[in-house]
């Protein structure tokens, strides 16, 4: 992370290492392109408070991460992908059992090319938290035609029974999130400090993304519409 020498936000730490793997592979591939436009998010009011809780989570997670890649490779994959990894973390915190349709799943339905499980998200993706906090497992089928683009509350809400039971399981969730990630389950909302903090991260790695990709070229050119 040389090239991050003072940021301390994980978050954009995060953003700007998946970016200069895309920027460098493109280079790579392709040579430096003529120019790279970054949209910047502008005129936020307030930075965020320090996530230390999650950093603290991000580090003692890495220890997990090791031992769910031993585990993919004892069942012969064997360069597991980070997305792999974070797929088994996943099952082992639900139980394999898919907590939307009470349905149990193997390693086989997890990972490889005949997957039958998605990595879902509590808040919908538009809401940018690509985090552990914010996912967790569905069957496929059901993700893409019922649970889609929703809330959990508003795509099961309308079904009480149902809906309690995706609660229940929720509730047997092993992991130390597991409150937060109920607690989004329930929400008819996703509210507005929460959105303000997503967008206040976007904000901040758009700059500093601004600056890196210019380093390819001798500086940033800042054009205002």
């Amino acid at each position: 992370r040389t090239f991050l020498p003072a940021l301390t936000n994980p978050a954009v730490i995060r953003a700007l290492t998946e970016l200069r793997k895309v920027v460098n592979e493109i280079v790579r591939v392709y040579g430096k392109p003529d120019m790279v436009r970054i949209e910047l998010a502008r005129d936020l009011k307030k930075p965020r408070k320090v996530r230390q809780e999650i950093s603290k989570r991000m580090r003692e997670r890495e220890g997990e991460r090791s031992r769910a890649a031993q585990q993919l490779r004892s069942h012969g994959i064997t360069n597991p992908s980070r997305a792999d990894i974070e797929k088994i973390l996943l099952a082992e915190e639900c139980g394999w059992v898919c907590p939307y349709t009470g349905g149990t799943f193997g390693m086989a339905d997890l990972v490889g090319e005949h997957a039958k499980v998605d990595v879902e998200h509590i808040y919908p993706r538009r809401y940018l938290d690509d985090s552990f906090m914010n996912k967790t497992l569905c069957m496929a089928a059901e993700n893409r035609s019922v649970k889609k683009d929703q809330l959990p509350l508003a795509a099961y809400g309308g079904q009480p029974a149902r809906y309690a039971e995706i609660l229940a399981r929720v509730r047997a969730f092993r992991s130390d999130v597991r409150d937060e990630k109920l607690r989004r389950f329930m929400a008819d909302a996703v509210d507005s400090d929460f959105v303000s903090r997503q967008l206040v991260d976007t904000a901040y790695a758009s700059r500093e993304a601004a600056k890196y990709v210019g380093l390819l070229y001798g500086g940033v050119i800042d054009v205002r519409s």
